[in-house]
């Protein structure tokens, strides 16, 4: 598996896969390449600091209250 480090807190991985196929008269050679971006782990308040130019000092906001308060809004729309 590859790993290319890509802007903006993305990585990528490329993975390489091949397989003989049998059919009638012959055997080829069946080749894929798959290719995924994702987003390096980590916290979310650190990826917008560093990616979204997200300036916390312009902007005193509790984070952690509005996540909370975030997946109890989530939680009571399920019952």
């Amino acid at each position: 598996m590859n790993f290319i480090e890509l802007e903006e807190g993305m990585s990528s991985y490329q993975r390489f896969h091949s397989s003989f196929r049998a059919i009638q008269g012959c055997l080829p050679l069946n080749t894929d390449v798959s290719t995924k971006a994702v987003i390096k782990p980590g916290p979310v308040l650190n990826f917008l600091v560093q990616n979204q130019k997200v300036d916390t000092r312009l902007h005193p906001y509790d984070f952690v209250h509005e996540f909370e308060l975030f997946y109890f809004i989530l939680g009571q729309e399920d019952s």
